[in-house]
């Protein structure tokens, strides 16, 4: 058991190496790349087909055993700043990452046919592999850093693949909408977790890591507060910012397709799922915490 936990690491980035060999193949052998476009399909669910078995293995493991298990990598630059980065693996990790490649493969099976003549089908397939990856990310993470940067990619995925008929007023106007208001958000909680930092910044003496936190609702009461509204805005709630975006795609998903309507509806359970998961875990609950005071003047010579 502890082996399959120690190569889990891998997995938001089994499916990485598809956009990367696509970019590079349009870069290099255009030509020969868009002859052979429809050969991408089948590596792309093929890898995500593995990481899919792959997460249905840690989730029999995570029945069986109940257990949590947790690396971190420490990147030191000096006595008062460090970087944490690493890979957490508990029940609802293998879940989400199940759903998340169930709900990728059948996608990608119906875009082969789909998008079969389409200009842009490589791209689409690109996009949907980077978003993917985001997404595997996202729910591995130890610590809220990683968290933000998945996020931003899974925004900036998100992005791309509204707009991706640029060309239709529809579309251009929706990725826009959808821009403007996830970087409202976005900014926000970039502020919300650099605010965080006395408490669970970056010193060694400071875990990232959302199980050690828990309880913070009662020593920052703002913070919370609008972390809050940020969860519920991102889980769509009118009247808040991302119900503005998430109403035309669901409606329209369901106009168009019941199958598109399945998956919208999907995504957007699952992004407040795990939303209010990273809320209850670092505001809720008892404190796990440890406070001290610590100088947030310090300068820093960024020398590992």
């Amino acid at each position: 058991m502890e082996h399959a936990y120690q190569y889990s690491w891998i997995i938001p980035f089994v499916t990485l190496p598809i956009p990367i060999l696509i970019g590079m193949g349009l870069l290099l052998f255009p030509t020969a790349t868009k002859n052979l476009r429809r050969m991408w399909a089948f590596p792309n669910i093929l890898l995500l087909s593995i990481v899919m078995i792959f997460s249905l293995d840690l989730s029999i493991q995570q029945i069986n055993g109940s257990s949590i298990y947790q690396y971190v990598w420490s990147w030191t630059i000096n006595n008062d700043f460090s970087f944490e980065f690493g890979y957490f693996i508990d029940s609802l990790t293998s879940i989400m990452s199940i759903l998340i490649t169930t709900v990728g493969i059948f996608v990608l099976i119906y875009s082969d046919n789909y998008m079969s003549h389409d200009e842009g089908y490589l791209r689409f397939f690109a996009y949907m592999s980077l978003f993917n990856t985001s997404m595997l990310g996202l729910v591995t993470s130890s610590n809220l850093i990683q968290i933000y940067i998945f996020w931003e990619l899974v925004g900036m995925c998100s992005y791309l693949l509204i707009g991706f008929w640029f060309t239709r007023p529809a579309a251009a106007n929706a990725c826009q909408k959808a821009f403007v208001t996830n970087r409202i958000g976005d900014f926000a909680s970039g502020s919300i977790i650099h605010s965080m930092e006395a408490i669970v910044g970056y010193s060694p003496e400071k875990s990232q890591n959302m199980v050690f936190m828990g309880g913070l609702r009662k020593h920052v009461p703002i913070t919370q507060i609008a972390f809050l509204v940020g969860t519920l805005s991102l889980c769509g709630i009118p009247p808040l910012a991302c119900f503005w975006s998430k109403d035309e795609i669901l409606s329209d998903s369901w106009l168009y397709s019941p199958i598109f309507a399945i998956i919208a509806w999907s995504t957007a359970g699952l992004t407040a799922f795990y939303m209010f998961r990273i809320y209850l875990l670092t505001f809720e609950g008892h404190l796990n915490v440890h406070f001290q005071k610590y100088s947030v003047k310090k300068s820093s010579s960024f020398i590992p």
